[in-house]
């Protein structure tokens, strides 16, 4: 079987699984540092034109949020981050850090 074939399989296989599992809940442990990262990651992927049309791009929106409301209150600033950087007037760009 040659490469095309293999991955056309495996991405039928993995629709197959999607639509059999895809509802049930994932749960993992990382911790905030890390997933912070992973958010912001995904803000900035939603930047790039040819994502945020796309509708992966609700799901990246929710799983957000999701984490956001998921922070204790307590973490104010944190939360506070996470919603900032949903807006698109708080980007940076590399090297004005600190301005």
């Amino acid at each position: 079987m040659g490469e095309a074939k293999r991955k056309a399989v495996l991405l039928a296989e993995g629709r197959k699984e999607l639509e059999r599992w895809g509802a049930r809940p994932v749960e993992f442990k990382v911790d905030i540092a890390m997933a912070m990262q992973v958010v912001a990651a995904l803000q900035l992927a939603l930047r790039h034109p040819g994502f945020s049309k796309r509708h992966s791009a609700t799901a990246v929106r929710t799983f957000v949020l999701e984490f956001r409301n998921s922070l204790p209150p307590e973490y104010k600033a944190l939360r506070e981050l996470v919603r900032l950087g949903n807006d698109p007037r708080m980007d940076v760009l590399s090297g004005e850090e600190g301005k």
